[in-house]
């Protein structure tokens, strides 16, 4: 592997997402359990006290999914902290998969009763291993990403064996497949004895999330990409086939049906926009792979209509449509619609995603959930925290008295552990509920990796900068005064040429560009200035005015009168929204008066520069 960079740099103190990366580290590590094999506790609960962490479930197919975003935190930040947690976490994974037939297993253990359960849709408990076919593409993914941090093909036959069985334990049909929803453990999993039921699904609102299409896009997204890399065909052939069932139109149709109930054939949805979405990530990098172009622009259609029923300026979409859906999922908070934290992280793989593939120009989205209600999301404030729960009631009885042994953590320093987690039950101004599933965490920060990734890119010496933030890349440094000021300064290192957006809301005629303080006016290339012939040491300035305007946008809440926000931006970054929610019981998001400010403050950081960046 490469030699990993660091050096001292004086930057602005705006916002840096490898530092997030450094917080989501220490969230995540510290919110497993080493004395269960390092498998997350699913939950973490702020709204009773003592805080808690609890064991469901949905620890196993969720715990590989921390597997992938532990060490892209680490390609974010450089730190080597928790690497004992994070080869635990990885070495027990690895062992729970079958050398019979290749399938990841929930393996069951009388110390852990609530090994199939799921949260609020357990189905009966039974002392049986359970196939997590979720979970077992999840940890392809996971070992996608050590593939290529080793840059090593040690992992080839894992994920091979993980493809075959993946396809194995599925129902083919005609020219689709499927998985059925058995009944036993988490919802369509397969137990170690065997389906104990085929039938084909009939309609999306079955299965534990109330979605079919969720339960089968982790698998079409881990086989395509599989195939990608290794050139395995059979892999593709069989994403297809779950690409083609999921697409059925018995599982799209939006909530108002046009004359021509056409909206089944676009994607439009009625439901759980975070269950749909992870189909569309699958159905998105399987059209890609496979090129496509109908996939993929299904894919659009759906995500230009979920869009709409939030405030997108701020990244801020509710993903349950419905006040049962979100009572069941979100401990029975008050407000019926919410936002789950785990949509955030599709937000940005979704935008841009269909961005690169050039299906349409989704970069401002990107950067508006990036700079709002990604980062808001991430607790960062202890003092609040802290708060919450010092007005929350005590636990009931039945919790102090000690329920399932080894379950439940109580204690005080869960705040402290929980630094860097992503809240789950998300509204526009804030969370009102304080009960975490951590499936909203790793989405979360995976959400972080795929943003910092993105900021820029470089191919065979032409780099290219998508988003105007702080970034330290081999071929680059990106320095950022956003939102201060209209500024941001690029230090050259390898790159032969250098293509930067200009985002819309910039004035181009007021657009200064500088190489190496003398003025230059670099050609435009649709929403890029092309910069050719430059060298290393060279420095690229742009100067250009701040836009600051206020907007005014309903939040749908589901309620007889919906909450009309105002937002003051500067850019795509929120400076202040209203009305604020002062109650104590509520984690606010926007508090941002230190940046009001024009002229960004300055710090000096150690910059990490990753020798090998894993694509996602």
């Amino acid at each position: 592997m490469p030699e990993k960079e660091r050096y001292s740099d004086t930057i602005p103190d705006t916002l840096d997402l490898a530092e997030r990366g450094e917080l989501a580290l220490h969230g995540m590590c510290n919110t497993v359990d080493p004395d269960n094999e390092a498998l997350m506790f699913f939950e973490v609960h702020f709204c009773h006290r003592p805080p808690m962490m609890r064991h469901r479930g949905g620890d196993w197919d969720c715990t590989p999914k921390f597997a992938e975003a532990i060490p892209q935190m680490r390609c974010m930040c450089g730190i080597d902290k928790y690497t004992d947690i994070e080869a635990q976490m990885l070495d027990y994974l690895v062992s729970c998969i079958s050398p019979d037939d290749g399938l990841l297993y929930i393996i069951y253990d009388p110390k852990r009763p609530w090994h199939a359960d799921q949260h609020g849709h357990a189905y009966a408990v039974e002392p049986e291993d359970v196939g997590t076919i979720v979970g077992s593409a999840t940890l392809m993914l996971a070992l996608l990403t050590r593939r290529a941090l080793e840059c090593t093909d040690r992992w080839d036959p894992v994920l091979s064996g993980l493809a075959r069985s993946i396809q194995r334990v599925a129902i083919e049909k005609d020219d689709y497949a499927y998985y059925p929803d058995g009944g036993f453990g988490s919802a369509f999993s397969y137990p170690r004895s065997g389906w104990r039921k085929t039938d084909e699904p009939g309609d999306e609102h079955e299965g534990g999330e109330g979605s079919v299409v969720a339960y089968h896009g982790g698998q079409i997204r881990a086989l395509s990409r599989w195939a990608a890399c290794s050139g395995d065909e059979q892999a593709l052939d069989f994403a297809g086939k779950l690409a083609r069932f999921v697409m059925k139109p018995k599982f799209w149709g939006g909530f108002s049906k046009p004359p021509s109930d056409n909206g089944r054939e676009h994607g439009h949805v009625d439901s759980h926009f975070h269950a749909r979405a992870i189909a569309l990530r699958g159905l998105l990098e399987y059209g890609i792979v496979a090129n496509d172009a109908f996939v993929c622009d299904f894919v659009r259609c759906s995500y230009e209509y979920m869009k709409s029923f939030g405030i997108p300026e701020i990244g801020y979409i509710p993903t349950f449509m419905g006040a049962e859906a979100t009572a069941e999922h979100m401990g029975g908070a008050t407000n019926p619609i919410l936002m789950e934290g785990c949509f955030l992280g599709d937000l940005v793989a979704l935008t841009i995603k269909l961005s690169e593939a050039g299906y349409s120009d989704y970069w401002e989205d990107a950067d508006r959930v990036i700079r709002n209600h990604l980062v808001e999301s991430q607790i960062v404030d202890r003092e609040l925290l802290e708060r919450i729960v010092e007005h929350a009631p005590e636990h009931g009885p039945e919790v102090q008295a000690g329920g399932i042994p080894g379950q439940d953590y109580l204690g005080d320093d869960v705040v402290e552990r929980a630094l860097g987690i992503f809240w789950a039950g998300i509204q526009a101004d804030g969370v009102h509920g304080h009960w975490i599933m951590q499936c909203c965490t790793a989405n979360g920060c995976r959400g972080l990796y795929m943003a910092w990734d993105a900021i820029t890119r470089c191919d065979d010496g032409h780099a290219q900068i998508n988003l105007f933030l702080n970034r330290a890349a081999p071929w680059l440094d990106i320095h950022s005064y956003l939102p201060y000021e209209g500024k941001v300064v690029i230090r050259n290192k390898t790159a032969k040429r250098i293509s930067v957006r200009i985002p819309p809301w910039v004035n181009r005629c007021r657009l200064e560009c500088f190489l190496n303080g003398d003025a230059i006016s670099p050609p435009t290339v649709s929403h890029y200035i092309d910069l050719e012939g430059v060298g290393p040491g060279d420095v690229i300035e742009l100067r250009f005015p701040i836009v600051e305007q206020i907007v005014t946008r309903t939040a749908y809440t589901g309620t007889a009168e919906e909450t009309v926000c105002t937002i003051r931006m500067r850019g795509n970054t929120v400076m202040e929204m209203s009305p604020q929610n002062e109650s104590p019981n509520v984690y606010p998001y926007y508090r941002r008066e230190f940046m009001q400010g024009d002229v960004a403050p300055l710090k000096t950081v150690t910059r990490y520069v990753a020798p090998v960046i894993p694509r996602w």
